[in-house]
């Protein structure tokens, strides 16, 4: 007995031991790291196997849910290399013949430029997302029209070129005025010396309006915006019903009226069934817009209150550093918050985490999800567009 109680008090002392050199927020963004992996790689697999998203759709929500799980890897990264059981990777002295490149390989680590470049790509990744189903909506029959994907791949090969060529200036002078191990292994001129300079602060508030500013108005214009038409396109199909005759009223519904089905019916569950849509869309965008909003703008506020002071950007010990990391981390779950929210989407998720042995009932659950099986063509063109 005494022997069983030692053992677990070795291994309690022994799991304390192990995070003994982060703190709780530290623990809480690596928890949030592992679980925003696991929960994106769900979304993709649900996003690459589906066949009810559009290829455009596929590739946005597919894109952005393994863009967000690689930045949740570098996440853990960077936490992990604090532990006491890992080595300090960013202590290492550069071993290669090459200055420059073991310059830039220990930037990599102590700078966190891959996590911010990754971060700035990820924020216009969602972007774009409200940017499409804006499209979506305003111009349906043109959105449906254009099959290909090339143009969200030139977009995003931009935006990763821009994201990876803009931030450097921002992180790596910070190291240098960090005087890290880095630089000091080093020759200085290998820096770019601009911390601290008028330039230096500019460049630094318009990349902080860049990265986190632009894509939070866009976000909200977009999507309020595409309820906007949604429901004035709602409203003129609803009034197109009512005061047609069946035979106009059989093209837009798809359908022939019965007689316990009359045009008025018809409507009545048509705008009943896109108010739960509109509604799940309403659901969804606000959730992402304000996660997004709320987290970026602290961090925004913390790094320009940085800039203008002159301080180095990067202080892992920092209560408002690791706070900030926190919600960074928390916002790379919006895709998966973002389709979790749509019901279509959440179903086939379930299915996607079940392996389809419940394939038959989910179905069966699809099919009665709906307000009424037979008029599902109403509601389908709409279904495409908001599915995520």
């Amino acid at each position: 007995m005494m022997n069983h109680s030692a053992d677990c008090s070795a291994a309690n002392f022994g799991v304390v031991d192990l995070f003994k050199g982060l703190s709780k927020i530290e623990i809480t963004s690596l928890s949030i790291g592992i679980v925003g992996i696991i929960a994106n790689l769900i979304v993709f697999i649900t996003a690459k196997q589906s066949k009810f998203l559009q290829a455009k759709a596929t590739f946005l929500v597919g894109h952005q849910a393994l863009l967000n799980s690689f930045f949740c890897f570098i996440s853990i990264i960077t936490i992990s290399i604090r532990l006491p059981t890992i080595p300090r990777l960013y202590t290492l002295r550069p071993i290669s013949p090459y200055p420059v490149i073991s310059l830039m390989i220990c930037y990599l680590w102590v700078s966190r430029l891959l996590y911010w470049s990754i971060v700035s790509v990820s924020a216009h990744g969602l972007m774009i997302m409200a940017l499409d189903r804006c499209l979506a909506v305003v111009r349906p029959v043109a959105y449906r029209s254009q099959k290909n994907i090339r143009n969200y791949a030139i977009i995003y090969a931009v935006d990763y070129a821009l994201a990876f060529s803009l931030s450097p200036v921002i992180w790596l002078d910070t190291v240098h005025e960090q005087n890290c191990v880095c630089v000091s292994e080093t020759h200085e001129g290998y820096a770019l010396g601009l911390f601290g300079t008028k330039f230096y602060l500019i460049y630094g508030m318009l990349w902080l309006c860049y990265v986190f500013f632009l894509p939070v108005i866009t976000m909200t214009i977009c999507y309020s915006f595409t309820v906007y038409k949604f429901l004035g396109k709602e409203q003129i199909r609803e009034y197109l019903i009512e005061h047609l005759p069946p035979t106009l009223t059989k093209i837009i519904t798809h359908k022939e009226p019965t007689v316990k089905e009359t045009p008025n019916a018809i409507s009545e569950v048509v705008v009943q069934s896109n108010r739960r849509l509109v509604g799940q869309l309403l659901r969804a965008a606000i959730s992402v817009t304000l996660l997004f909003g709320v987290a970026s703008s602290v961090e925004a506020v913390r790094l320009a209150f940085r800039l203008r002071n002159a301080q180095p950007l990067i202080q892992v010990d920092a209560t408002f550093d690791q706070i900030g990391q926190l919600l960074i981390n928390f916002q790379a779950l919006s895709p998966v918050i973002y389709c979790v929210l749509m019901r279509s989407f959440r179903v086939h998720m379930f299915h996607t985490v079940t392996f389809g042995f419940f394939k038959k009932f989910l179905k069966r659950q699809s099919s009665q999800g709906s307000s009424d099986v037979s008029l599902q063509p109403v509601t389908q063109t709409h279904s495409v567009f908001l599915i995520y």
